[in-house]
């Protein structure tokens, strides 16, 4: 694992090179956690600035590479998937940023290296106006509580979000909307490599809280990995702007303080981040417990082995498995995870009306 996050920091500028040499088997073990992780991508970067005498044996490297390749692949062709539904979404009315996934790779100092999932596009307007503009192209899709599915292109999953995200207290929830009905902004826009085009992204301030909450909601839901990881340290790397006492009032009131502090704990302790560009001070009791389940669960908890929840074969299975994952999280974080059987109850019964 220590050489793991030595290369980490060398991908991103934080060390020149490891330590001591690595066997064969170290680097086959590093490159199968940089898949689990879904940091491939990014790691490459870190063998790239190695001395030879360092670098992975032959084969290793040309496996690293030919993956590097497709993962940028995949960003052009995402990139460009995200500037033409952004582009038809604003023709027909609706403007729109796009939340994690491209917006923040730009962030990075290459984009294409960051591995890519679905679209992610906030819409302005009610949920029933946005729902009722999917379904006109897709009249049968489900609409959850803050996103709906528009299966529109054949190779990109495109998620649609009346809201950037929840929390699963309700009383937490109201106070987080009413910050993202404040801070809504359509008028933020980035280009993305290639001179494909531009999109628009959240503001920095609406950023710091929409990917924590992000993050703070798949750990406690399933798991997070160094992937969303690595998108905070970028975010904050590149903040031109400081965060204030009122915006650590805010995290207070939303529940997020004690995850913000464990958070930079990490991002300190594996990332190298600056004590100056943190958002609060770290915690690292909180901090140990983050990194020792970040590495366990993988990405959204797909390489955690102690419940696999994914696998379940009935609603009452998974159900049942999501409440054990949710004992462990209980001490830490109470003020969400004793609402999280009565949201996914709701959840459910309200999915039956649809």
């Amino acid at each position: 694992m220590k050489m793991f996050f030595e290369l980490l920091q060398v991908a991103i500028g934080h060390r020149v090179s490891l330590s001591r040499t690595l066997t064969i088997e170290e680097w086959s073990d590093i490159y199968e956690m940089s898949l689990k992780q879904t940091i491939a991508g990014v790691m490459f970067s870190g063998v790239e600035r190695l001395s030879e005498q360092q670098r992975p044996p032959r084969e290793i490297i040309l496996k690293w590479f030919s993956l590097v390749s497709r993962i940028e692949a995949r960003n052009r062709r995402v990139n460009e998937v995200a500037v033409n539904v952004s582009r038809r979404l604003c023709r027909d009315g609706f403007r729109n940023v796009i939340l994690k996934g491209q917006g923040v790779a730009a962030f990075y100092p290459q984009p294409l290296r960051r591995q890519s999932g679905d679209i992610d596009i906030l819409l302005e307007g009610n949920r029933k106006d946005v729902i009722a503009y999917v379904r006109r192209f897709t009249p049968d899709v489900e609409a959850l509580y803050h996103h709906i599915q528009f299966p529109v292109i054949a190779d990109v999953e495109i998620e649609v979000h009346f809201i950037p995200s929840f929390c699963i207290n309700p009383f937490t929830d109201r106070c987080l909307q009413r910050f993202f009905t404040e801070e809504a902004s359509f008028d933020n826009h980035i280009n993305l490599p290639g001179k494909v085009g531009e999109i628009a992204i959240p503001t920095e301030r609406l950023n710091r809280i929409f990917l924590l909450r992000h993050t703070f909601g798949h750990f406690l839901s399933e798991g997070v990995g160094l992937r969303q990881i690595t998108d905070y340290y970028y975010l904050l790397n590149n903040s031109k702007s400081k965060v204030g006492v009122e915006e650590q009032q805010l995290l207070k009131r939303l529940g997020m303080y004690k995850f913000a502090g464990a958070l930079m704990y990490v991002l300190h302790h594996i990332f190298r981040l600056e004590p100056e560009r943190m958002i609060v001070p770290m915690n690292e009791k909180e901090g140990k417990f983050l990194l020792q389940e970040v590495m366990q669960t993988g990405n959204f908890g797909h390489e955690d082995t102690r419940i696999q929840g994914h696998k379940a074969n009935s609603h009452i299975g998974r159900f049942l498995q999501r409440q054990c994952f949710y004992m462990r999280m209980l001490r830490h974080y109470p003020g969400e995870v004793v609402w999280m059987p009565y949201f996914d109850i709701k959840r459910f019964f309200t999915a039956k009306k649809r």
